[in-house]
């Protein structure tokens, strides 16, 4: 395996790593890794790097860089949204790397709003053929309602700092704050439709423009994978949530999805991100699989 800095970009603004295999895997997608809020472009505990070099030791090729205005690259002149920025970055890697090293085909893989940005890729750039979310797109469901109840009701402590808050108000109003609270996507993105820096507050899609979204990925066969974790009760919090988000769209064996009950947002104790670091490789490995040497 071998790694080098380089640059890219209209200007060269952009900086970022390449992570090449010593034996390219045949057809393997170049991996695109980029910031997760104001991170540096090494990920969160250094998932970014350690992914990299696991998968080059695989076959498969990686670029982990800096969105424009974090890490090493420079900031544009602009006052587009961040989620309009990454799109324009990441085609910024994908000529870069069409150009310079012949690739044809890319994954990318995001956490939190990067897990945003990778769909959003993939969404409006057919030459991603799969992506990876960590923490990715929520919708309620029915059964999300009803687990949010389960666990309210099995504390103590949440029922009275309830009453304690609702004293003194109308209770579908405290019942409401209790409802939204925690969620990453705050109220003023929502309201100002996420323009400007939405690194920590950006709103899902409508779940119906989502569901169109979806369908389309399905039917060009774009792979996903989406991994949730225990920490985001406010947002997701059973297993199955998924599923019943998009209930009406026969997936076939384009999407996986995997709940991490026991891993906070970051994926930061070791078991965490070892359990995360197989389930991506192997996931690679499965939509690329190992060609036999010929006899």
């Amino acid at each position: 395996m071998s790694e080098r800095v380089i640059t890219f970009g209209e200007q060269g603004e952009l900086t970022g790593i390449l992570s090449q295999p010593a034996v390219m895997r045949r057809g393997a997608p170049w991996l695109l890794l980029w910031n997760t809020g104001v991170q540096h472009r090494v990920g969160p505990c250094r998932l970014n790097v350690q992914l990299a070099r696991r998968l080059a030791e695989r076959g498969i090729p990686s670029l982990r860089f800096d969105l424009s205005g974090l890490g090493d690259s420079a900031p544009r002149a602009d006052r587009r949204s961040g989620r309009e920025r990454a799109a324009s970055d990441a085609r910024s890697a994908m000529a870069l790397l069409e150009q310079r090293l012949s690739a044809t085909r890319f994954a990318v893989l995001g956490l939190c709003t990067g897990a945003d940005y990778a769909y959003n890729a993939a969404v409006t750039d057919e030459r991603v053929t799969a992506f990876v979310c960590l923490d990715g797109l929520s919708y309620p469901t029915f059964r999300f309602g009803l687990e949010r109840l389960r666990s309210f009701l099995s504390s103590r402590t949440r029922i009275l700092s309830f009453l304690r808050r609702a004293c003194g108000r109308f209770p579908a109003l405290a019942w409401r704050r209790l409802n939204t609270s925690g969620s990453r996507r705050s109220a003023a993105a929502v309201a100002a439709g996420c323009t400007g820096s939405d690194l920590f507050g950006w709103a899902p899609p409508p779940r119906r423009e989502a569901e169109e979204a979806m369908r389309t990925l399905v039917q060009r066969g774009t792979r996903s994978l989406w991994i949730y974790s225990g920490e985001e009760l406010a947002l997701y919090n059973y297993r199955e949530q998924f599923r019943d988000m998009f209930a009406g769209i026969e997936f076939n064996d384009t999407v996986e999805v995997d709940y991490f009950k026991e891993s906070d947002h970051l994926f930061s104790d070791a078991a965490s991100r070892e359990r995360l670091l197989n389930r991506v490789c192997l996931w690679m490995d499965q939509i690329c699989p190992e060609e036999p040497d010929d006899p």
